[in-house]
This record gives C-alpha cells, sequence and structure tokens, in this order.
C-alpha cells in the first residue's frame, strides 16, 4: 500500500509533508510496510531532500505541474516512479 502526499507552491520547499506523512504511516494507523510518496511541482532543497530519504519517503519531483499541467516526461516519471516503489 502506498501513501502519497503532494505539494506546491511554497508548501513544497518545506518540511510539512514529511511531518504529515510520517505521522499518517505510523503503525498504528496505516502500518510499518506503507510507501511513503512526497509529490512536489518543484525542485526540494537538499537538506529536506536528506531528511525524506531518512524517512523512507520517495520524493517525486515534478516541475512542470507549476504549469498546471504535468508534462508527458513527469507523468511517465510518476507512473514509473510509484510503480516500482510499489513493486510493479
Amino acid at each position: 500500500m502506498g501513501i502519497a502526499e503532494v505539494k506546491s507552491g511554497n508548501k513544497a520547499l518545506s518540511k510539512e509533508g514529511i511531518d504529515q506523512l510520517n505521522t499518517a504511516a505510523e503503525p498504528r494507523f496505516l502500518g510499518t510496510y506503507t510507501k511513503k510518496f512526497l509529490i512536489l511541482d518543484r525542485e526540494y532543497g537538499s537538506n529536506n531532500l536528506e531528511l525524506a530519504r531518512a524517512h523512507g519517503i520517495t520524493v517525486i519531483e515534478l516541475p512542470s505541474a507549476q504549469k498546471g499541467e504535468l508534462s508527458e516526461e513527469d507523468m511517465e516519471k510518476l507512473i514509473q516512479t510509484v510503480t516500482r516503489e510499489l513493486g510493479g
């Protein structure tokens, strides 16, 4: 099972998404084996990226979303990353 947090704008630059995913995916809620995805409309800062990885969160950066529609490349990146992480 997977859970995703999607952030855009200034919230995409904060660690808020990391905190929300960690809370929702605690063993008492969704379980230890839940895959966590943080989907952003821009590149993540290196400190937050390292923090997300340390918490087992897969970060997917989709900069084309800033224009209101995903590019073919970003759409493929999203599909491939989620499929791979979920074992498909």
